[in-house]
């Protein structure tokens, strides 16, 4: 069970560092060339792309790691203490995107020159 429960978090894990990957490498370099309402109508239409996948994925990689260093070997190993390091490291990209959303509301809402 404890095997299943591994591959769960490591499929969860890579299928969000995949996807932030993708937009890290992709798509901001291709937003970063837009002008300000080109950028605001792509960042909103790629959110709603990937709102009901990296949700999941992303929390689903939190919890996981949790769960993962609570049953297996336990939190003061070196497998624990990974497992809860990339938990903090998911909830501070939660953060981070948060931050992104409203600087983006911020950005929609400013008048055009």
């Amino acid at each position: 069970m404890e095997q299943v429960l591994q591959l769960a978090v490591v499929v969860f894990a890579a299928l969000a560092t995949g996807a932030l990957m993708v937009n890290w490498i992709g798509l901001a370099r291709a937003m970063s060339r837009l002008s300000r309402s080109s950028y605001v109508e792509f960042h909103q239409a790629t959110n709603h792309t990937f709102n009901p996948y990296m949700p999941i994925v992303v929390v689903g990689s939190i919890l996981g790691g949790i769960v993962l260093a609570i049953v297996s070997a336990g939190i003061h190993s070196l497998s624990g203490t990974l497992a809860i390091a990339g938990s903090v490291c998911y909830v501070a990209v939660v953060s981070i995107a948060l931050d992104q959303q409203t600087d983006c509301a911020l950005v929609s809402r400013e008048p055009t020159p």
